[in-house]
């Protein structure tokens, strides 16, 4: 094997997919299902940077950029949305546009009376700015790059859990799987969110310290008639963004988010939960969220702070790889830290970069759409060998060269770009290593 990938979120697929179409013999694990960290936890917003014009105003160009790319790649995983409102206190506003402008994000202000959404007290009291935001249903988006992954080749693994990371004389030579097995690689990404500083911890690396987790709180409400992202621009209040199937997720701007370390359950934070749904009740229109049926849940996240754009020693929603050839004498390793799901496009990018998945020109076409055969969808814990070997379709093959970007859309899961020396899809396993 060429590369290991650590981590079936959304940074680890498109890491994978990456190195799989520039040539690399490639094999994704994951500890649990795909998405099943902060992937697919969060909002699903796909940042314009407006949120980060006042603040952290080094990752705004790169928003804009992923966004733009999201939405064309991966057009079939966006959910039908009006642009977002934010509601910003009258003391802010000036810096809020001024930023805007800078930048160069589009928006508009808008009229209270416009924005149904909102009590007339609330929206009155502030300034509305409409901001172009795309929300995305990030299990969808799993399924899409999952999909792509397996078409081009990449070998995944789910319900496996990396016990450690191997080395001899200063270069990986791969990952352990419980006590007896072993899959070599010459390279190694970790790009597995707060499962991250474990795995380094294991090999000594000087990078652990920089590394700081925290944990933050959603609130999953099965029915709503949210239509567009509402986001209160001011700290503890809320931000609510339309979900899949007419639902709603909620969460606090900012705020205390509790540090934490180690791959773990978390406990709900009922006072939180609490409040939270105290302030959706002050803050939105009477009937925009159903009163009953919310799902609070934790959500852990994972910072690189060893920069100077870190806030306090303990927030960078800035994307970060390290070479760990260069700081830990350790040839071969690297790790992927995204910030934000947004800036997992560029953070892969790095990464594949870093490995040597280059960028060379293309010539090629979209293949067949390539599905998940029974049982071997991403969301299954750990497929076994007798579900998924050999029955994954081969897509139809048209004329190929490498190519290790992301050029055709990615829909239905399908597609291929695979590299010339890789004979047969990708396959769903838990313990295939070859």
């Amino acid at each position: 094997m060429d590369s290991v990938v650590i981590g079936g979120g959304i940074a680890g697929l498109l890491t994978a997919l990456r190195l799989a179409r520039s040539g690399h013999e490639v094999a994704l694990v994951e500890a649990d299902r795909l998405g099943a960290g902060a992937t697919c936890a969060n909002h699903g917003m796909l940042h314009s940077g407006a949120l980060y014009v006042r603040q952290h105003g080094h990752i705004v160009r790169h928003c804009r950029q992923a966004q733009s790319a999201f939405g064309t790649l991966l057009a079939a995983a966006e959910l039908p949305t009006d642009p977002a409102v934010y509601v910003v206190p009258d003391a802010d506003t000036p810096a809020f546009l001024t930023g805007l402008d800078t930048h160069r994000i589009p928006y508009q202000r808008t009229a209270a009376d416009t924005v149904d959404e909102l009590p007339a007290d609330i929206a009155a009291a502030h300034v509305l700015v409409t901001v172009n935001e795309r929300v995305f249903s990030s299990r969808r988006l799993v399924e899409i790059l999952a999909g792509q992954c397996l078409a081009a080749g990449v070998t995944i693994l789910t319900g496996s859990t990396v016990e450690r990371i191997t080395r001899a004389s200063g270069r990986v030579t791969g990952i352990r799987l419980g006590a007896t097995e072993h899959l070599s690689a010459t390279s190694v990404v970790v790009a597995a969110g707060i499962g991250t500083p474990a795995l380094l911890a294991q090999v000594g690396s000087r990078h652990v310290p920089l590394l700081k987790s925290r944990l933050d709180m959603m609130l999953h409400f099965p029915r709503s008639r949210v239509r567009r992202g509402l986001i209160f621009a001011q700290l503890d209040r809320a931000v609510v963004m339309p979900a899949p199937g007419g639902g709603a997720l909620a969460s606090f701007f900012g705020g205390v988010q509790p540090p934490i370390a180690g791959r773990r359950g978390f406990a709900v934070d009922l006072d939180k939960a609490a409040l939270l749904g105290v302030e959706l009740a002050r803050a939105l229109a009477p009937g925009l969220v159903g009163p009953t049926g919310g799902v609070a849940y934790m959500a852990g996240k994972t910072d690189y702070v060893g920069s100077p754009h870190a806030e306090n020693g303990v927030i960078n929603p800035g994307f970060h790889v390290i070479d760990h050839g260069a700081g830990d004498d350790l040839v071969g390793l690297y790790t992927v830290v995204t910030g934000k799901m947004t800036l997992a496009f560029h953070a892969s990018k790095a990464a594949a970069d870093a490995v040597g998945g280059g960028t060379p020109t293309c010539t090629s076409r979209t293949s067949t759409p390539t599905r998940f055969p029974p049982g071997c969808s991403p969301w299954n814990r750990g497929p076994t060998r007798e579900s998924c070997d050999g029955r994954h379709p081969e897509p139809t093959n048209h004329h190929h060269r490498r190519d290790p970007g992301l050029r055709q859309p990615l829909v239905d899961g399908g597609g291929a770009h695979r590299p010339e020396r890789r004979r047969h899809p990708g396959r769903l396993q838990r313990a295939a290593l070859w």
